[in-house]
C-alpha cells in the first residue's frame, strides 16, 4: 500500500510539473516548481513555485490558471476526485539575494573601519554579542591573525547561537513565520 502512494504521489508530481512546464508555459512567465506536496488521501495539492522576474505579477497569473491546472490534471490520472490545488510562492531564493547583499555591504564596511585597524600576527578578541560579522569579515581577509577568541558575555546570545547550531530547521520555521 506504502509504494502505491508514493507512485500515485509521484504520478501527481510529474503530472502537475509537465502541465506547468509544457502547457501554462507561455501564460505565467517562467517558472520553476520547487516542491509538490500531496496529502496522504490525494484530495489536496500545495504547489511552490519561483519565478525568474515579476514574482507577484506572475504568481497572479498562474493562481488564476489554477482551474486548468486542476481539469488538466484530472484528464491525466484517474482519481475519484481531483486533487484541490494551492499555489504557493517559494521566494526563499529572493531573501536569499537580499541577505547576501547585506552582508556583502557589511562586509565592505568592515573592511574600511575594523580591519586596517588590526595589526598583522596579533590577537582578535569577539564579545559574541553581534553575530560575529566582525570575525567573518577578519578571515576572510588576508590579515595574518595569531588567535582568535570568542567570549561569551551575552547569555542569551549563546543559547541563540545553540539553538541554531543544533536545530537549523526549528530557527529557521519559527522566523519564516515571523516574516
Amino acid at each position: 500500500m506504502a509504494n502505491q502512494q508514493k507512485r500515485i504521489k509521484a504520478l501527481i508530481d510529474k503530472n502537475i510539473r509537465d502541465i506547468l512546464q509544457f502547457e501554462l508555459k507561455n501564460e505565467v512567465g517562467f517558472l520553476t516548481v520547487t516542491s509538490v506536496d500531496v496529502s496522504d488521501d490525494y484530495s489536496f495539492v500545495r504547489i511552490y513555485v519561483s519565478f525568474f522576474t515579476n514574482p507577484n505579477e506572475n504568481f497572479k497569473k498562474l493562481s488564476r490558471a489554477k482551474g486548468f491546472v486542476k481539469s488538466s490534471l484530472a484528464k491525466k490520472i484517474s482519481l475519484r476526485r481531483s486533487p484541490e490545488i494551492q499555489f504557493i510562492l517559494d521566494d526563499g531564493f529572493f531573501k536569499e539575494q537580499r541577505i547576501e547583499k547585506i552582508l556583502k555591504q557589511e562586509e565592505e564596511e568592515l573592511k574600511e573601519i575594523i580591519i586596517p585597524a588590526l595589526k598583522e600576527d596579533s590577537y582578535y578578541y569577539e564579545p559574541f554579542c553581534g553575530g560575529a560579522s566582525v570575525l567573518r569579515a577578519l578571515i576572510r581577509s588576508d590579515i595574518k591573525v595569531r588567535k582568535y577568541v570568542c567570549s561569551d558575555l551575552n547569555g542569551g546570545l549563546i543559547e541563540l547561537w545553540n539553538k541554531i547550531k543544533f536545530h537549523p530547521y526549528e530557527v529557521a520555521d519559527y522566523y519564516e513565520k515571523l516574516w
